[in-house]
């Protein structure tokens, strides 16, 4: 799909109105296109930024910085030359053409991403990273994926490898002795090697969320009967009017998610349906999407005007397990409730919401605490599937060896395993799965 060989540039930055556009080349012509665009004889200075005013055949193009990275020390690993220029549809246009007119190519979508990948840059699971980061719909996701960037998800990978490798290597030189010649291990050990692997893994599946599913940020739901000021509520943490808002019960007949970060942290925050008995078909499924919401919540707002912790008792099942922070409202019109564990609020008067949103923030940080030790890295379904295949081929391996004892089909398992574990970080249908990969970048990337 690529060439390494050719000179190639791209735009980096979003075509339009900017304070600046990135203009970025790679390839073994960089330093002499630098030479000749910036008119000088003198070799840059390797990775340092410097200003220029650039001419192109005696007229000036722009004032811009430029950047020279020789390779290997690099993102692609080879030469690169990255030119700031102010922003707009014409310099940059026009520096790409003038650029081209030079011997270079416009690149692919991944074509910088790919190169940095074929020079030993970045593994896979770190290009997949960058898309993931590049996709990323939330501060948890790219948090995450900046994990995997970094190298901490290959590393556990390669951990595993070199576990599973490590007990093969030794069966199979057992194999190749007698009693007499060696002292053994016990095929035991090596279940109990085995078993120890596999809750390894088990580990960073589930403590990791997968960039295919809407899981990263959690759930702060508003829940509560019909009319008791949710959807004011709901408005009044936004600061805007999302939902509207009348006297009417039954307003809202289905749930308004709201993506949002507070203190960096990533929520979906949900207003849903008032709780009640209805014949009317809309509202019933409003009202079943309302159960759903609040059992996939990590944290859930009960609103009530009378005694809202009595209420709840009602629905105690639906709520069981869950952090739920009880709200009483329009106590500028009703009395309130004595409960003391309940936060006292009039949305249409303003009285104590600084309280209630205190109390929310501290919780969603707690969670949010929680999401931070048990969710490592952000995974994909291809990585996934290989994790749960090498799972399954271990888990036959310990089967195999407790029930039968025999060391050959247990290592034949095992190198079952061992050939997801690799397939993860060097597929063997490389090409198509390369190719996937980095078709999904965007150009310049």
């Amino acid at each position: 799909m690529y060439n390494t060989k050719d000179n190639i540039v791209a735009l980096a930055t979003t075509p339009g109105k900017s304070a600046i556009s990135v203009v970025r080349c790679s390839g073994s012509g960089c330093l002499d296109l630098y030479l000749k665009l910036l008119g000088t004889k003198k070799k840059p200075r390797p990775n340092y930024a410097k200003l220029h005013t650039l001419y192109y055949r005696q007229q000036p193009v722009d004032q811009m910085v430029v950047s020279f990275f020789r390779g290997p020390k690099s993102f692609t690993g080879q030469d690169m030359i990255e030119f700031s220029c102010h922003g707009g549809l014409i310099v940059a246009q026009r520096l790409l053409l003038i650029i081209q007119k030079e011997g270079f190519r416009l690149a692919l979508p991944g074509e910088f991403s790919y190169r940095a990948f074929i020079g030993g840059k970045i593994d896979l699971v770190q290009a997949e990273a960058i898309g993931s980061i590049i996709n990323a719909s939330s501060q948890l996701d790219s948090m995450y994926a900046v994990n995997n960037l970094k190298g901490g998800f290959s590393e556990e990978v390669l951990q595993y490898s070199k576990k599973i490798e490590e007990t093969i290597t030794f069966i199979e030189h057992e194999l190749d002795f007698d009693e007499n010649e060696i002292e053994f291990i016990s095929i035991e050990k090596h279940t109990k090697t085995v078993k120890k692997i596999i809750k390894e893994i088990q580990q960073t599946l589930k403590g990791s969320f997968l960039s295919n599913k809407k899981s990263s940020n959690f759930n702060v739901v508003l829940a509560g009967n019909s009319n008791v000021g949710k959807s004011s509520l709901f408005n009044h943490l936004l600061g805007y009017e999302r939902s509207i808002v009348t006297n009417t019960k039954g307003t809202t007949r289905d749930t308004v998610e709201v993506e949002l970060l507070i203190e960096d942290v990533g929520i979906t925050l949900i207003d849903t349906a008032g709780i009640r008995k209805t014949a009317e078909y809309i509202e019933k499924k409003g009202i079943s999407r309302t159960y759903n919401a609040i059992k996939a919540a990590e944290i859930v707002l009960f609103v009530d005007t009378k005694n809202p912790k009595k209420e709840a008792q009602k629905h105690r099942s639906l709520l069981q397990n869950k952090k739920t922070i009880y709200v009483q409202n329009k106590i500028d019109i009703i009395n309130m409730c004595k409960d003391r564990d309940t936060y006292k609020i009039s949305i249409k008067k303003k009285i104590g919401l600084d309280r209630l949103f205190t109390s929310l923030l501290t919780q969603i940080k707690d969670v949010s605490s929680l999401f931070n030790k048990e969710n490592l890295y952000l995974i994909n379904s291809r990585q996934s599937h290989c994790l749960e295949a090498c799972l399954k081929a271990l888990g036959e391996a310990v089967v195999i060896s407790e029930k039968t004892k025999d060391l050959v089909i247990f290592v034949s398992h095992l190198r079952g395993g061992l050939e997801q574990i690799e397939e993860l970080l060097a597929p063997k249908d490389s090409e198509k799965i390369i190719n996937n990969i980095f078709r999904g970048f965007c150009v310049g990337k």
